[in-house]
């Protein structure tokens, strides 16, 4: 079967869906991602996987998760369709190492993304996504290791509430930087008395 060369740019890999962007290519991504947590001793700590609403997308965050589990990882998906910030949030939450979004973000509906986000939450650095693309080459030369889950217990998934906590984070944010700005204020009056501004 004939594999494309799949390059990540900012923040992943995107391409039309069931052209490029296909259950198979998604798996060799998530496979290459579960390599890179092994070799980098990052496994034990899982994996997040979000989803945007867009075409096929729990279909193929389904298809990072169970690939991912198959090399003994536990991962974390998302209950529902999110933005990508609610996905880099629950990676930060869970304390995992890493995080995959399957969205295209500004793309056309017809495109489709596999976004690695790093442990803060942004996006992966160069040298991690160089590492995950090495392994994903190999896997599309055919290169990958053969049944992963007969040496090891497969991963378990849990199901994450991914909107509750999101927005319980985000009501904390705009009351501590509501408390900053009356803060500010007070001390920008009290100066304007004090100096007759």
């Amino acid at each position: 079967m004939h594999r494309p060369k799949i390059q990540f740019g900012t923040d992943g890999w995107r391409a039309i869906i069931d052209d490029t962007f296909t259950i198979p290519n998604v798996k060799a991504c998530a496979e290459a991602v579960a390599l890179h947590l092994l070799a980098n001793g990052k496994s034990e700590r899982g994996l997040v996987i979000g989803f945007d609403t867009r075409y096929g997308s729990p279909e193929f965050a389904k298809a990072v998760a169970d690939t991912v589990k198959s090399y003994g990882i536990k991962t974390f998906t998302l209950d529902v369709a999110v933005p990508t910030p609610a996905c880099s949030f629950a990676v930060v939450n869970q304390s995992a190492a890493n995080g995959v979004m399957i969205t295209a973000s500004h793309n056309p509906p017809e495109w489709n993304g596999f976004k690695i986000k790093s442990s803060a939450g942004g996006s992966a650095a160069p040298n991690e996504i160089a590492q995950i693309e090495k392994h994903l080459a190999n896997i599309l030369e055919g290169n990958s290791p053969s049944h992963p889950a007969t040496t090891r217990q497969p991963g378990t998934n849990t199901v994450l509430d991914a909107v509750g906590p999101y927005i319980e984070q985000l009501k904390n944010e705009i009351n501590r930087v509501e408390t900053e700005i009356v803060k500010k204020t007070k001390v920008q009056i009290e100066a304007k008395k004090y100096f007759d501004l």
